[in-house]
């Protein structure tokens, strides 16, 4: 008489769709932890763990195959997403003064650097037409845009925005 073994581990606490968690505070990463708990028929518990691993924003899918003794396997499979839950921090440039020069006496050449943490889009606009930054990098958790304008005399409020997608 011979006996094989034809069934395959079975997860006991796999998880069940997808998984939300949320970003780590100024990170683009998630940790999300569950117990790999997984019994045979035969070789009885082959993983009881408690499994915690990071994920970047957004969805990401997951599978984990286990064998028992005898070769058969069980996989789980689930997916897990990382919500950005932080908003934008806007770093701001100081106030300035510039000074007109060459090649035109009465104006001044002025660069804008804008420096924003976090995952984003944005902008910097002179009210008076002057500088614009423009952020576009919606994956990025630390990223500066530059950008150069000619104003002429006086005072130019620039204003700094940035927004979550």
């Amino acid at each position: 008489l011979l006996c094989r073994d034809v069934q395959a581990p079975v997860f006991q606490s796999c998880p069940v769709g997808e998984q939300v968690v949320p970003n780590l505070p100024g990170s683009n990463e998630g940790e999300f932890t569950w117990t790999l708990l997984a019994i045979d028929n035969l070789d009885g518990t082959i993983a009881n763990d408690v499994v915690t691993e990071s994920y970047l924003i957004g969805s990401t899918p997951v599978a984990t195959t286990l064998s028992d003794k005898a070769g058969n396997q069980g996989t789980c499979s689930f997916r897990v997403r990382v919500d950005d839950v932080e908003p934008p921090v806007v770093t701001c440039p100081r106030s300035a003064v510039f000074l007109a020069g060459d090649p035109d006496p009465t104006h001044a050449r002025v660069s804008c650097e804008l420096t924003v943490q976090g995952k984003v889009s944005g902008n910097a606009t002179d009210r008076d037409g002057g500088c614009f930054v423009k952020m576009t990098d919606n994956n990025a958790i630390q990223d500066t845009a530059v950008s150069e304008t000619v104003l002429g005399f006086g005072t130019h409020e620039v204003y700094f925005s940035a927004s979550d997608r």
